[in-house]
């Protein structure tokens, strides 16, 4: 297996691929990313979690590094570069007002925000059974009884 990686790392070898997904934004969009905690790999950065930012590039499609972290195979998805401000991310009087942060985040870790209403449409991962991802609604539409369990067994909370 190593032998195999290392061919592939000094080849170069691509982590695009093909998908019959239409990408849902396009630039210029509002965009926030999902605040969750998910069980497993994933790419999404833990201080952008929850922020909003505004799409300023798609990238294609990759394979989807939390589904081929965990084992689930490669399911492509497409990627877009967006741009915080960095008082969104670190807060006013903590962020300087003249610098933004650019990240690439995969479809899945973004919903679109409508500016009347928040957020437009809602996309966000849970974790299944055996750590795997899972799409579904937030965690507080699912808990029972308002305690600290999703669907009877217990979760980790969203951050």
């Amino acid at each position: 297996m190593l032998d195999f990686v290392d061919a592939a790392v000094s080849a170069g070898a691509s982590a695009a691929r093909k998908t019959s997904k239409q990408p849902r934004f396009t630039v210029g969009d509002r965009v926030r990313t999902a605040h969750n905690s998910p069980f497993g790999h994933t790419r999404l950065a833990r201080y952008i979690r929850g922020k909003q930012a505004v799409v300023v590039a798609h990238r294609g499609s990759f394979i989807y590094p939390d589904s081929a972290g965990n084992g689930l195979g490669d399911a492509p998805e497409h990627v877009y570069t967006i741009k915080f401000t960095s008082e969104e991310l670190w807060g006013k009087g903590f962020g300087d007002p003249n610098a933004s942060v650019c990240f690439d985040v995969w479809d899945p870790y973004v919903e679109l925000v409508d500016e009347r209403n928040g957020a437009h449409e809602c996309r966000r991962l849970r974790s299944g059974r055996n750590g795997r991802p899972r799409q579904g609604a937030g965690v507080d539409a699912h808990r029972k009884g308002g305690g600290d369990e999703l669907d009877g067994r217990p979760h980790r909370r969203h951050l």
